[in-house]
């Protein structure tokens, strides 16, 4: 990842923004229709009785519609439609653009694949 890494700051994610400085910006990558990709996608912890995990994607060039903080409300990244449950009262939630289109999922001999 380039460094410094990026973070996106949002109004209901105030103990990541305060423990780590937000959600953070990966490295951009490029896909084409019709390829199949490998993907990799970590989840890590950092120790304290708090835990969450989401992952957006952002389209290069798209514009977004922009929390009060100024970041940038995505799309979630999924594999099927509908969304998520949400608990209210959780503070770990960023806000999501819920028109984003699901990717496709391809399974392959035992694979997994994103086309």
């Amino acid at each position: 990842m380039k460094v410094p890494v990026e973070f996106y700051q949002y109004p209901t994610t105030d103990t990541v923004n305060k423990a780590i400085g937000g959600l953070a910006v990966g490295p951009t990558f490029k896909v084409e229709e019709g390829v199949d990709y490998p993907i990799d996608i970590l989840i890590a912890e950092i120790p304290g009785g708090f835990f969450s995990a989401v992952l957006l994607i952002e389209k290069t060039g798209e514009k977004y519609s922009k929390a009060s903080t100024g970041a940038p409300i995505l799309p979630l990244f999924r594999l099927s439609p509908g969304e998520p449950n949400k608990d209210d009262k959780a503070d770990s939630a960023p806000p999501y653009d819920p028109s984003g289109v699901p990717w496709k999922l391809v399974s392959t001999s035992g694979r997994i694949e994103i086309e």
